[in-house]
């Protein structure tokens, strides 16, 4: 199961157009999300956030719950490439830390995931 948590439609189509045929669910508010993932051990999470988003976000995660930890949990940053490289390295770095497995700036990256 892959939950793909999104604002709008954009991250969706591209992941079907490149071949992710995965049983894709996708959700706008990630609390929804969180709650589904927890009755689903083996769902894969793909977030979309902005740079302005990432401390709420990081302040906000449940993965610091053992059972969110254990799975794969991806985040991909748009902006992240428009920002400073001290910026970019602090946010990606923070999102580890909190229990993201990668995080990308870019869908060209986030495309070569095999789910």
């Amino acid at each position: 199961m892959f939950y793909l948590i999104t604002p709008d439609n954009k991250l969706l189509h591209y992941f079907r157009r490149n071949g992710k045929d995965a049983d894709i669910t996708q959700f706008r508010n990630e609390d929804n999300a969180f709650k589904k993932a927890g009755q689903n051990p083996s769902a894969i999470l793909f977030v979309q956030k902005t740079v302005e988003e990432i401390p709420a976000f990081i302040e906000k995660m449940p993965f610091l719950n053992p059972q969110f930890l254990e799975r794969r949990f991806y985040v991909y940053v748009p902006d992240l490439p428009k920002v400073s490289v001290t910026l970019g390295t602090e946010i990606r770095f923070a999102l580890l830390q909190a229990g993201a497995t990668a995080v990308f700036g870019s869908l060209r990256d986030a495309g070569l995931l095999y789910f």
